[in-house]
């Protein structure tokens, strides 16, 4: 984890290490730490998907992804 922390933009890591301050959804986009902020509604759904290791290609994925892509909120 310290190597994810001070890998993070613009010294968050520091301030996280430091404070232990939580993080919004739109400082982990910001930050890196994750790339897409999925519905709620979604969830079942990609559980599913992954509980059965179904067979998806990476463009389905993809697509399943974007169908339920959100901007996080503030």
């Amino acid at each position: 984890m310290s190597f994810v922390l001070s890998n993070l933009r613009g010294s968050l890591g520091v301030f996280l290490a430091l404070t232990g301050h939580p993080l919004s959804s739109s400082d982990l986009v910001w930050s890196g730490l994750c790339r897409r902020w999925i519905s709620p509604e979604a969830l079942p759904l990609l559980e599913l998907t992954a509980e059965k290791q179904l067979e998806v290609s990476e463009r389905d994925a993809a697509v399943m992804l974007e169908e339920h892509y959100l901007q996080p909120p503030g």
